[in-house]
């Protein structure tokens, strides 16, 4: 039977958690990581890069880091 864990990491403000979570794991048979709501928010929930696509897209892609990091060990 499959197990689905839903979170967030302690480090990254879920400015929408009744709506979303920022990952759900599915463990068994496979292991598969959903990702959502990566936008440009930091880590305090500010938006970041106002105007500025790419910075915007950079921080959805910092905050994805966050999330794997968290649930692996991610290198740089």
């Amino acid at each position: 039977m499959a197990t689905i864990t839903r979170g967030d990491p302690p480090n990254l403000r879920n400015v929408r958690g009744n709506v979303y979570h920022h990952y759900i794991r599915v463990d068994n048979p496979k292991l598969l990581i959903f990702l959502s709501g990566q936008i440009s928010r930091d880590a305090d929930g500010r938006m970041v890069g106002k105007g500025d696509m790419a910075e915007q897209t950079r921080q959805a892609i910092r905050n994805m880091r966050t999330v794997l990091a968290m649930l692996f060990i991610v290198t740089s």
